[in-house]
This record gives structure tokens, sequence and C-alpha cells, in this order.
């Protein structure tokens, strides 16, 4: 992993892609085996490969996941608010969280009821979007099947991933489908390859009708506008 970092921070980004792949293969449990496989993904942007190969690598990093058991959403009720948790560890001075603040904060609080779900140390914009949205849950301490288990008994309808395969990420969180619809976007462009998430949400910017449909193993929500809410 330290190899893959400096090949990385060295602009080598193929020796990096190696690295990571060999930190993944020599993991000995699935934390830490979810973390270089998104190492993985997210340098082989760096690299010349078509959207079949980035399928077929995202689709790898599913594949860790197989013997996870997801949560059962056979008796999941809707109550008269749609309940929407959003799940970040940038929720703090960070780019995607003012791409998404006003996700989280300009919903109509009689129709939608909002929750978000912090993976890191807390400043002072965390205070702030805490201050906001009155609902906010740090579950940075706990491990992945720990923080599904808090969402699933929230009763969240629809849970938004921020992340992606980027730093800190919460798909190992999502593997366990804590809510019966998930949702991924803004913090990362490319598929998860996670057969958990529903949906990526984009634009037609970033993803062109027809241009990459075939390469997310989640539907595309391709809006007609930047899907960024500045």
């Amino acid at each position: 992993n330290l190899a893959g970092q400096c090949a990385r921070f060295l602009g080598h980004a193929r020796e990096a892609v190696t690295f990571y792949e060999r930190a993944r293969d020599a993991a000995p449990d699935l934390a830490l085996r979810a973390l270089n496989a998104s190492n993985v993904l997210f340098n082989r942007h760096y690299l010349p490969a078509t959207l079949a190969e980035d399928r077929r690598a995202a689709e790898e990093y599913g594949a860790l996941f197989a013997k996870v058991r997801p949560f059962d959403h056979v008796q999941h009720r809707m109550g008269k608010r749609l309940r929407i948790g959003y799940l970040s560890p940038d929720v703090r001075e960070h780019v995607v969280l003012s791409f998404s603040y006003a996700l989280m904060t300009v919903l109509d609080r009689s129709r939608f009821e909002v929750t978000v779900y912090a993976l890191n140390e807390e400043d002072s914009y965390t205070a702030h979007v805490r201050k906001s949205v009155g609902n906010l849950r740090n579950l940075v301490r706990l491990s992945a099947e720990e923080a599904a288990q808090t969402i699933y008994r929230d009763g969240i309808d629809i849970l938004v991933d921020l992340a992606g395969h980027t730093q800190g990420n919460a798909l190992p969180v999502l593997a366990f489908r804590p809510a019966p619809v998930q949702v991924t976007g803004i913090g990362y462009f490319n598929t998860t390859g996670l057969s958990a998430v529903d949906y990526v949400l984009s634009d037609v910017y970033v993803d062109p009708p027809g241009a990459g449909d075939d390469a997310m193993t989640e539907e595309i929500l391709r809006l007609p506008h930047s899907h960024f809410c500045c």
C-alpha cells in the first residue's frame, strides 16, 4: 500500500495500480482488501482503458462482498415523510460538502426527513451541517457492519452515498444494503461495481446519453443539467 502511494505521488500510475493490486490480494481481512481495491479503481482513471475494462475491474470489487448478507427490507414501511440518508466521509471542510450541502438542507421538512451520516472527524463545517439539518450521526468509530445496522434501524428509505471509491469511502457499508434504495454520486464519477447500489447520480455533461450506460453496474439517473448543487 505504501509503495502504491509513493508511485501515485510520483505520477507512476501503472506501478501504483500494480502495487495496490498486490496489497489487495495480500490483505488479511475484507476491510483492507476493500480499501486497496478502491485504490486500484481510483488510480485506474489515470490509465488508458475501455469502458468495458473499467466495468470488469469494478465488478471485481463487488465480488469481494459476495458473502456479505444484506439486510431484509420485506417489512420496510414508509412513513408520512420520505426518509433520506446522506452518507459521506466528507461532512467537513471539503469540496464534496460544497456540492452536497444544498441536497442536505433545502428539502421541504414537511415531506422529507433527512439524516446525515458522517464518517469523518468533525470540524466547524460538520457543526454547521448538524445545526442546519438537525439530525446528524457520526459513524466514524463503527465498523462497516455496525454503521449499516445503525442506518437500518433508522428506517432510511433512500440512502445516498457521496464518496464512491474515494478516500474513507462508505461502500462496505452499502454492501449490507441498510436501505431498500441506494444511490451514489457527486464525490465520484464512475461505477462502484457494487450490486447493492441501485443508481448513480449524473448528468448530460458527465455522462452524455448513451456514452457510458454499459459501463455502469448501476442505473444512471441522468439530470438534464449539472447534478452539482451549489
